[in-house]
């Protein structure tokens, strides 16, 4: 049951409905990143981070069929990826043209982000 904030649409900025959306993303995804698939982590940059599927700035909402879950270093590497006239996932697709379904197997388009999850190589 979503948890509602006196009859509106909960938002993100709502503690209670953020942990219901942290709790589902988490159980919905395997507790996997949706762009890189690795196990989130309590901190560092597997930490996760709640992504929204149609950005608020182009009319997405807070409401949980927009949002997915990344880690922090895919969510940053995405967000350095995007350009100014479109908007686009890791993978180079648009974002609007991504089912739901396929942000849980998208990954990220070259081997130096996968390295940098993997720290340095002793």
């Amino acid at each position: 049951m979503v948890p509602f904030c006196g009859g509106n649409m909960p938002t993100l900025r709502d503690p209670q409905y953020r942990a219901f959306v942290r709790r589902e993303l988490d159980r919905r995804q395997g507790g996997k990143c949706c762009y890189c698939r690795r196990d989130f982590t309590k901190t560092g940059p597997t930490r996760m981070t709640i992504e929204h599927k149609k950005a608020k700035m182009k009319g997405g909402t807070d409401d949980l069929k927009n949002l997915a879950a990344a880690c922090y270093h895919c969510n940053q590497h995405r967000g350095q990826q995007m350009n100014s006239t479109k908007q686009r996932n890791a993978t180079g697709v648009e974002r609007s043209k991504v089912p739901e379904s396929e942000c849980e197997t998208a990954s990220l388009p070259n081997a130096q982000a996968e390295a940098e999850l993997d720290g340095p190589r002793a």
